[in-house]
């Protein structure tokens, strides 16, 4: 990963950041996106994305001061539901249970960008991982943590849309 992505804040403009998504689409692999509004309460999007002009849609239509993270397909189980992915998918539950509360399951079977509450699952608890399985077999799916409070590493990379200056501030998240 380019160390200058490391230097937070990173703008959205910046060619490492566009270049690292960008080599991610090529491979074929979709990235799960999350836009946290500065100065909204908390208020946040998910989208998944599989082409490199689905994501510059989507960062040339954010605002000033939006926090853009992007969590790489690297730092998630992936496959189809069986019961050798629900097994992993209970034992990563219980290895980040203490500290995220739970899993994220994202559906990659749908056709839509922004994901919505069919396509995007958190769940806390072995029982609610098995049933969701069972009701969803061959699901093509992610499972992991959307944990956009770490550091940039190459399996997740947070950067800010700077404001019509050129400069990144920060704002309420």
């Amino acid at each position: 990963m380019d160390p200058t992505l490391t230097n937070e804040p990173v703008s959205c403009a910046a060619p490492a950041f566009r270049r690292l998504v960008g080599e991610h689409v090529q491979n074929g692999e979709a990235i799960v996106v999350l836009f946290r509004y500065s100065n909204s309460g908390g208020a946040k999007d998910y989208f998944l994305v599989r082409e490199q002009r689905q994501f510059d849609e989507l960062v040339a239509g954010a605002y000033a001061k939006t926090s853009i993270t992007v969590f790489f397909e690297t730092g998630f189980l992936k496959g189809n539901v069986c019961d050798g992915l629900r097994d992993s998918a209970i034992s990563l539950l219980h290895s980040i249970k203490a500290e995220f509360g739970g899993v994220d399951i994202i559906r990659l079977d749908g056709t839509e960008t922004s994901l919505d509450m069919d396509h995007l699952f958190w769940l806390t608890e072995e029982e609610e991982i098995t049933d969701w399985f069972a009701k969803r077999p061959s699901t093509p799916v992610l499972i992991g943590a959307l944990k956009f409070w770490d550091d940039n590493n190459p399996n997740i990379v947070t950067v800010y849309v700077p404001d019509a200056d050129g400069i990144v501030r920060l704002g309420a998240y």
